[in-house]
């Protein structure tokens, strides 16, 4: 392998982490090598000082414990995974995990614990009450909050949530009941336990921790992770602020207005997408102040890569890649077509192969079936074929230009016939490597050429998501498909209105239309995230969008901002950018600062690239550069 050259960006976090005292805040845009930054920080401490890398997934863990190899002084958990680890510290017993534990104790016991006011509503606004209480018991929980009075100012200020009756003192009774029962916990007791306990862990404590992915840091995590504090911890944090979308994108409003989210502001209120009814609702009569979910939290940044889709009744929105939407595999279109995808296993080996997207109507998407039988973790497509045949002779074409192998990784459920066994299959990949290197890097620039991110697959081990056709789900913006796959979209003349508890709202069915085409827009510009309130989703350029920032998953709006509180980290934290753009020659990138924010720079040793005029399309060769209009990319073709 060649010998990494690394950017003065790089070099001088690699001072820092070896020579500073402070605590190091790392803001890394896409692209900008935050996974190999992390990694080469991690080899450059000395080897007597104990070092934990957090993640916040088993994939992001397995990535980082492949990369560090073998380094004694160097760990690698989840957070929730060292969470655990300090439980059974603590309490000296490993405890039953279960994700419905709060869910079941309520369902079982509503008509015991519940109180009069509860009694008193209505059917609907009983299950709405229900609603809120699961809700706010897992805020609670991401936020570190328990009393009446903390729950209430949580629940009306931050999230703006409606609340019908005594929620908030139902929360706190539950909370006490959740606090006291540590045999059966769920994922998100294991977070808040530290600091209710008030314990810290002595095993697990480091000298240097670095957290990956620092953006998606709920309060609780934040916690947990000062907990594995000495007195002289310094603790590094790498991340991406937000995924986001650019200056002019149209959120729509609750009074049917369009505001460019650059203008956008907190206590907004927008129009979302309503999960359990399956499409939007606007009230026309709600008390003051209540018409539609707030906007509670906004930032922004630069990034160097966007996708803009296109749908074929003329829509079109632009996203970062790793922005969440939402769609759907679309019936028709998908009749007959093949997928070539790129599938890791837990053992780090890599494989190209090919599956039919769906082989009939009640059977799930192909790839991922596939990657259940092979017993895989994580699983790219990399394109849509027409064709058995065509995904044959570009499965081959892929693993030839890259160097990946085709070989199926469980022989015995993967429904081929062949004479392999899996230790056969085991021996293959380890002389394959022995001959032709690491296969990671190589995989890194097949995504890299399909426009996917390692970070970003399009399942991994553990997903929940339905891949069924014509069922919405959650998806990476870089792992849209064009032509069979369909976005929701917002129709203003498709709805109909509704009475509910003596409410009048106008409910607006969902409408969807295939995406036509995908531009892929390799420029640095602005982009803007908001959080949304409770739904966590709205509606931009028509068509319905994620919430921006991952606060679904208890992530704080605020997380840099939280890293740098010296009371919880114990020192001042220093923050170093990460800008540097790997992808082009010198020449391209000094032509490019002519239509381009200056600050964008090549790597140190890139080579200069060559730049030709006045040529034609038949002189175009492979891996050249084209410089297009201002506002297209810079396509390697």
């Amino acid at each position: 392998m060649d010998k990494i050259s690394f950017s003065e960006e790089q070099k001088a976090i690699f001072d820092f982490a070896e020579h500073g005292i402070l605590n190091m805040i790392v803001q890394a845009v896409a692209g900008a090598g935050k996974t190999t930054t992390l990694i080469e920080c991690a080899n450059r401490i000395k080897p007597d000082k104990r070092v934990m890398l957090l993640a916040h997934n088993r994939s992001t863990r397995d990535t980082l414990l492949e990369k560090i190899g073998d380094k004694k002084n160097v760990k690698v958990y989840t957070i929730h995974g060292l969470a655990y680890r300090m439980f059974v510290e603590h309490f000296g017993f490993n405890p039953n995990v279960d994700d419905d534990k709060y869910r079941n104790y309520i369902n079982k016991n509503m008509d015991v614990l519940a109180s009069d006011e509860y009694f008193s509503l209505q059917r609907n606004a009983k299950m709405m009450y229900k609603s809120n209480v699961f809700d706010l018991i897992n805020k609670a929980r991401h936020n570190l909050k328990k009393s009446k009075r903390e729950l209430k100012r949580l629940a009306e200020k931050k999230y703006g949530m409606i609340l019908l009756a005594d929620e908030c003192a139902f929360v706190s009774k539950i909370l006490d009941w959740g606090f006291n029962t540590t045999d059966v916990v769920d994922f998100q007791d294991l977070l808040w336990y530290p600091s209710q306990y008030g314990y810290f862990t002595k095993k697990y404590a480091s000298d240097i921790i670095m957290l990956d992915e620092a953006q998606d840091a709920s309060i609780a995590q934040q916690d947990v992770i000062s907990r594995c504090f000495k007195r002289e911890t310094r603790m590094f944090s790498f991340g991406d602020r937000d995924q986001c979308q650019p200056a002019g994108t149209k959120v729509l409003l609750t009074n049917y207005e369009e505001k460019n989210i650059e203008d956008i502001e907190i206590g907004d209120r927008v129009m979302t997408y309503n999960e359990s009814e399956t499409g939007y609702s606007y009230y026309k009569k709600l008390p003051k102040n209540n018409k539609g979910f707030m906007v509670v939290g906004k930032s922004e940044r630069f990034v160097d890569k966007t996708f803009k889709i296109y749908t074929e009744n003329g829509l079109c929105s632009e996203y970062s890649d790793n922005h969440i939407c939402y769609a759907k595999f679309d019936s028709k279109n998908c009749e007959g077509k093949y997928v070539v995808y790129l599938m890791r296993n837990e053992l780090g080996m890599w494989r190209i192969g090919k599956s039919k997207m769906f082989k009939n109507e009640k059977e799930g998407f192909g790839a991922k079936i596939r990657m259940k039988y092979e017993d895989c973790n994580e699983v790219w497509i990399l394109c849509v074929l027409d064709s058995n045949k065509d995904a044959m002779m570009t499965e081959s074409f892929i693993s030839s230009k890259f160097g990946i192998p085709q070989i199926v990784f469980n022989p015995n459920r993967s429904g081929i016939k062949c004479k392999f066994s899996k230790d056969d299959v085991l021996r293959y990949y380890e002389y394959y490597e022995n001959y032709l290197g690491d296969i990671t890097d190589r995989a890194i620039k097949c995504l890299s050429y399909f426009n996917r991110n390692i970070n970003y697959p399009f399942s991994f081990k553990g997903d929940r998501q339905k891949y069924v056709r014509d069922h919405m789900f959650k998806i990476r913006a870089c792992n849209l498909m064009p032509s069979v796959m369909s976005v929701n979209y917002f129709d203003e003349k498709n709805y109909s209105e509704r009475s509910k508890s003596n409410k009048i709202y106008k409910f607006y069915k969902c409408a969807y239309s295939v995406i036509s085409n995908i531009e892929v827009l390799n420029e640095k510009k602005k982009v803007y995230s908001i959080e949304v309130e409770k739904r966590h989703n709205y509606v931009a350029d028509k068509i319905l969008t994620h919430n921006c920032i991952n606060t679904w998953c208890g992530s704080d709006v605020s997380s840099f901002e939280h890293l740098k509180d010296k009371d919880l980290f114990r020192r001042d934290s220093k923050e170093f950018p990460l800008t540097t753009n790997y992808r082009c020659g010198t020449k391209i990138i000094e032509y490019a600062k002519r239509y381009t924010n200056n600050n964008i720079r090549a790597r140190e040793g890139a080579p200069e690239g060559e730049i030709r005029y006045e040529t034609h399309v038949g002189d175009i060769k492979n891996g050249d550069m084209v410089l297009c209009r201002n506002i297209s990319p810079f396509g390697v073709l």
